[in-house]
């Protein structure tokens, strides 16, 4: 499991579902995409490149699995300010699945 998020709690992911363009970044707090790397062969080198699904990605080839340089390339940009740059976590599987918990009550407006 990859968490995406940045230094400003705030990365602009390109070609997702909620956005109005697929040129058009939505801005997320963090997101969670499923990240498969197939284990070296007995000499030490990858088996097969990493793969990507995301459920919200409207790149090329989504929502099958993509290869991560596809996804990475639709994804993300290089022009943006560091403060905004993802940064990335990887969570093994079972961990994840035992652990994480969504709140997302800090989305909800609290009206006044």
């Amino acid at each position: 499991v990859l968490f995406i998020s940045s230094l400003s709690r705030c990365v602009p992911l390109f070609h997702q579902r909620a956005a109005p363009s697929p040129t058009a970044p939505v801005f997320w707090d963090y997101h969670v995409i499923l990240l498969h790397s197939p284990p070296s062969t007995p000499n030490g080198s990858p088996a097969a490149s990493a793969t990507v699904l995301d459920f919200d990605s409207t790149a090329p080839g989504a929502p099958n699995p993509q290869p991560f340089t596809h996804y990475a390339l639709a994804t993300f940009t290089p022009s943006v300010p560091p403060r905004l740059a993802p940064r990335f976590r990887v969570v093994e599987a079972a961990h994840f699945l035992a652990t994480f918990r969504s709140d997302r009550r800090h989305m909800l407006s609290n009206p006044a």
